[in-house]
């Protein structure tokens, strides 16, 4: 499933074994690509889990306002 993540990452069209072949050709001929795509993913997931504690932290605000303002 994460193979599927990154191969969607990457915008590539087709069957689940289709995109991976073209990974592996295009990784092949351009390792360099290979290693920049998959920095831009690792980025990409960071800010997704930020996101998702940052929104987690506001909704749980939003439920209960008094934990996070009475501080006393």
């Amino acid at each position: 499933m994460r193979l599927e993540i990154f191969l969607n990452f990457l915008k590539l069209d087709d069957t689940f074994e289709e995109k991976a072949i073209a990974l592996y050709e295009k990784a092949k001929k351009k390792p360099i690509w290979l290693y920049s795509e998959l920095i831009k993913f690792s980025k990409y997931q960071k800010t997704c889990v930020k996101m998702v504690k940052y929104l987690n932290l506001q909704f749980q605000i939003i439920l209960r306002p008094s934990d996070f303002l009475n501080n006393e």
